[in-house]
């Protein structure tokens, strides 16, 4: 057999992936807060990157408008002689403290000034303290009280104790704790579920002495779901009892529940969807995302050769 050596052409389709190609992958499967935190470590580890500033024509504009001129206002030295100053500050003291904006030239508030603030239940219990119209000494107690409530709106110390440690009546302290009671939100400051559930059933104004009853003996039972033996104790068909017990389904266990939890966390998209005449147009959300060039100083010493003798 002879052994011979010959050419022969062969087509064929290769996929070849290429570093960039590799990377460019990568990136498409990071949503846009991965994305986000890379570029961000990207631009700590690698000296060669850094972040673009603002484009020189939105620069440009901005300080065109910063620096343009208005009409031209002559100065009249008179006018200044002729002020009556005793009449303007008597209008200044008279003027309320609070500003108002009113458009024009007035300078608006601050934004951090704008943003609210997420409910605390101590300072919405110690405004309606403020606006209760109690006695000086009796705010003092309120105010002990409230600074010995929870997250959940109930009361961690008793009545001796606060009254012992901060030198009050007991009854002093009773009554001023009865009063917090019926703040809003109904039942705080409760000492126990029981007292929590009463408390709000009291403010409905049913007269429901059934209902009453039921909290203050069976709270076991309804814990159990033992509804016949609470039709058994008092003397209720089962109706009754069901119906009692949705009312008390209704009540709030943990009044200070509504000032909790953890602050909300918007969702930021990875894209939009917009709505162009009659087509929709997926849009990435780039709000935010740092904008990324080589740096002018590497840049120069690849221009100049400079670099690769550095590394040598």
């Amino acid at each position: 057999m002879a052994i011979g050596m010959k050419q022969s052409l062969q087509l064929g389709q290769n996929l070849v992936m290429t570093p960039q190609l590799q990377q460019a992958i990568k990136l498409l499967q990071l949503s846009r807060m991965e994305l986000e935190n890379l570029i961000n470590t990207e631009l700590v580890d690698n000296p060669t990157l850094d972040e673009s500033a603002e484009s020189e024509s939105t620069t440009q504009s901005m300080n065109e408008m910063e620096t343009a001129e208005g009409p031209k206002v002559e100065e009249n030295p008179q006018a200044s002689e002729d002020f009556n100053w005793e009449s303007y500050l008597e209008n200044v003291r008279s003027t309320p403290s609070l500003p108002v904006y009113r458009g024009g030239e007035e300078e608006l508030p601050s934004y951090e000034n704008t943003l609210t603030q997420p409910a605390n239940l101590t300072d919405h219990l110690l405004w309606q303290l403020q606006l209760g119209g109690l006695a000086e000494k009796d705010r003092a107690i309120g105010e002990v009280i409230i600074g010995n409530i929870n997250e959940d709106g109930y009361l961690t110390a008793t009545v001796e104790e606060i009254a012992q440690k901060e030198n009050f009546d007991p009854h002093e302290v009773e009554a001023v704790l009865y009063t917090i009671q019926n703040f809003d939100p109904i039942g705080v400051a409760s000492r126990d579920l029981k007292e929590c559930l009463l408390v709000q059933i009291y403010d409905m104004k049913t007269e429901d002495e059934m209902l009453e009853r039921i909290v203050e003996n069976h709270l076991s039972d309804l814990e159990k779901k033992n509804y016949q033996a609470i039709s058994k104790a008092l003397g209720l068909s089962m109706d009754e009892i069901i119906k009692r017990i949705k009312v008390i389904e209704e009540l709030e266990p943990k009044p200070g529940r509504a000032f909790g939890g953890a602050p909300s966390h918007y969702i930021i998209p990875d894209i939009y969807v917009v709505k162009r005449g009659e087509e929709y147009v997926v849009m990435l959300n780039e709000d935010g995302l740092p904008k990324l060039k080589i740096s002018t100083f590497y840049k120069n010493l690849l221009e100049k050769g400079e670099f690769s003798q550095a590394q040598t």
